[in-house]
């Protein structure tokens, strides 16, 4: 379907993959503060056993939906800004379980004073690139990814004879220092979810990125003077965290337990199908739980909590939790079940005052909606992002 003409505003389509749902929105950049414009949200069916091969072949059902919707969007009209748009870019953003990051340190040492020029730091991306793909390679992670595509190749922070700088380039340095993102996916998923919104939107390009990037860009944003700080993305599937130091992520790692892992466990545990069990936990959120489903209910929760903390300080080293009174958190979660996660980083800090959920409060003003306008904070975050990356762009 074609419904793209020439002389209209192009507006960017940002594509959100997890694996409890799929986003999709409709956003302007031409502002100083993006404008979503239009967009739609489909869960994902929650399976009885998680099996990453087959949620990835539904996801394209469901992708197929969500883009239809935009597409009954244009088609009737309902929304005045659509209809004098275009789509020029389309951006998907990858959580859990569909990409894997890392956070390389590179040191060198130099006899004399060498200038640093773009060919000096695209090595260094190339081979961080290339070290990283081969530990994937010859890991199990490999059964998960297939052919693997590298979509970020960030370079974090450099330091030039021990001193930060965010204009290295042309400067002359014996001692450099360089601290590296790179995220890959596998390629023949990214390009299946490419071709998609290519075939139906007619973009000129398709990017990609990783949640956790687009979450620290988009924190960066907000007015915080807070420079350690952990980020945690409470996935489907899984949980990613992300640490912070001195404004810089320096670890990124996940454990494969999530919303999904939770809704599942509180079933098994109340012998109760999966819609019970969301359910129940819809009721105890507002209160309106009976005595004995509550107190079964925390129980469960109170079982799978240990879990889930046990999981997070063994992949982090014991590293999570430790100088509390130095570090924030601040929390991607789905809302149906942001309590029991949230209450239980609460009660695990001992200070409420420390822990963060990413909503559209904390945003505030950073973003703007259409009216009508579901407000979400996912596409929020990546706005905010893209925004930044624009602007970058643009000096």
């Amino acid at each position: 379907m074609t419904f793209f003409r020439i002389n209209k505003k192009e507006v960017s389509l940002i594509c959100d993959v997890g694996s409890s749902s799929i986003t999709l929105g409709l956003v302007d950049f031409a502002g100083e503060t993006p404008l979503v414009l239009f967009s739609t949200r489909v869960p994902i069916a929650i399976q009885q056993d998680y099996k990453p091969e087959a949620l990835q072949k539904a996801l394209y059902t469901y992708l197929d939906q969500a883009i239809g919707n935009i597409e009954a969007g244009y088609r009737a009209g309902s929304v005045y800004e659509l209809s004098n748009t275009k789509v020029e870019n389309a951006h998907i953003v990858f959580s859990s379980p569909w990409y894997i990051s890392k956070v390389a340190l590179n040191k060198e040492s130099k006899d004399k004073s060498v200038i640093l020029d773009r060919k000096f730091f695209d090595g260094i991306l190339d081979a961080e690139e290339k070290k990283f793909e081969n530990e994937v390679l010859s890991s199990e992670k490999i059964h998960m990814l297939g052919d693997i595509h590298a979509v970020e190749r960030e370079m974090l922070q450099v330091e030039l004879n021990g001193y930060p700088t965010s204009e290295p380039l042309m400067k002359m340095a014996t001692s450099i220092s360089t601290s590296v993102l790179t995220s890959l996916v596998s390629h023949d998923f990214f390009s299946k979810i490419a071709s998609k919104i290519e075939n139906a939107f007619h973009t000129r390009k398709v990017y990609a990125h990783s949640f956790p990037f687009s979450a620290w860009s988009a924190l960066k944003e907000l007015p915080s003077h807070e420079s350690d700080y952990v980020i945690l993305d409470i996935a489907g599937e899984m949980t990613d965290v992300v640490l912070v130091k001195n404004k810089v992520m320096e670890k990124i790692y996940s454990v494969e337990l999530g919303r999904n892992t939770l809704i599942r466990s509180l079933a098994k545990k109340m012998e109760s199908s999966i819609d019970v069990a969301l359910s129940n936990i819809s009721l105890y959120s507002v209160n309106k739980l009976d005595i004995a489903g509550r107190s079964r209910l925390e129980d469960a929760f109170s079982a799978f909590m240990a879990i889930w903390r046990f999981k997070l300080e063994e992949a982090g080293n014991n590293k999570l939790f430790s100088a509390l009174n130095s570090k924030k958190f601040f929390v991607t979660i789905d809302d149906d079940v942001a309590v029991p996660f949230i209450s239980t980083l609460k009660n695990l800090i001992g200070d409420e005052r420390a822990v963060f959920q990413i909503t559209n409060e904390l945003i505030g003003d950073k973003i703007g909606y259409n009216k009508h306008v579901v407000h979400d904070p996912f596409i929020a975050i990546e706005s905010m992002s893209l925004n930044a990356l624009y602007k970058k762009h643009l000096q």
